[in-house]
């Protein structure tokens, strides 16, 4: 059986390209999949849906306009990330890990698989660097647009298939920081 594991900062339930990715990879035999995601209600609930177990964790999504209190709720949602995924690595429970974005850096969730070489897929639905800049108008500036860059290329260099979901990041590609690779479940 190959356990993979996905990391999305989301409600499960209503992201349907999360929730359809997962289905499609516990369709497969000999795959299994967990998902652990925001908590949808006070309590956070571990369930299984078509086939997927779904791990919420203990944070709610951020919906505030605060810049600074958003990437805190990131950083904490990737810190509680990582204590389950490195529990499952440890486990041998972890063969694969599918981490989708925003942000990139829920990739550093998978410190411990990838020190194991386990393979990292990062999932790119979102360029952060554009959202971040249209949810806070106003409030860019180049240090921050070149931060914001530098996390998505040391990001995209961690993983080892990346998915874009569009032609505008497959043309980033030209900048080196996306890499063309072979699909991982084939």
């Amino acid at each position: 059986m190959k356990h993979v594991c996905m990391i999305v900062y989301t409600n499960y339930s209503s992201d349907a390209r999360v929730r359809r990715e997962a289905e499609a990879v516990v369709s497969i035999p000999g795959y299994n999949v967990t998902v652990f995601s925001l908590k949808e209600k006070d309590t956070p609930r571990t369930v299984e849906l078509n086939g997927v177990k779904i791990h919420e964790l203990d944070i709610a999504k951020y919906r505030g306009k605060s810049g600074i209190a958003y990437i805190f709720s990131y950083v904490l949602f990737t810190l509680l990330a990582f204590v389950e995924c490195s529990n499952q690595s440890i486990r041998k429970s972890l063969d694969i890990l599918h981490v989708h974005n925003m942000p990139n850096f829920l990739i550093f969730a998978g410190l411990i698989p990838l020190l194991s070489r386990k393979p990292i897929i990062l999932d790119i639905h979102d360029t952060m660097v554009e959202t971040y800049a249209a949810k806070f108008a106003g409030r860019s500036s180049r240090l921050l647009e070149w931060g914001l860059r530098l996390e998505e290329a040391i990001c995209c260099r961690m993983a080892r298939h990346i998915i874009c979901v569009n032609d505008i990041q497959k043309a980033r590609s030209s900048d080196g920081a996306y890499r063309r690779r072979k699909s991982l479940l084939r």
